[in-house]
């Protein structure tokens, strides 16, 4: 097994699957997005988004106070 770090191309394997499902989702558009939906259902995962959803909803909106971005008239 071909071991690498996050700079590095991914293994000749990775890419050959990735291929693999690319063609997959192409020849089958109807039973690809129907596990789309049904995995975007679990209950699991709708509690992971809300999750994220309020995490990002209690952020503050306005980032300028705390010097996230320059304003022109500075």
């Amino acid at each position: 097994m071909e071991a690498t770090d996050l700079g590095s191309r991914p293994p000749e394997r990775w890419r050959k699957k990735r291929r693999c499902q690319e063609a997959w989702k192409q020849r089958h558009p109807g039973a690809y997005l129907e596990q789309k939906r049904e995995l975007a259902h679990r209950p699991e995962y709708l509690a992971k988004r809300r999750a994220l959803y309020a995490q990002k909803q209690s952020m503050p909106h306005d980032l300028t106070d705390q010097g996230a971005c320059n304003s022109p008239s500075q």
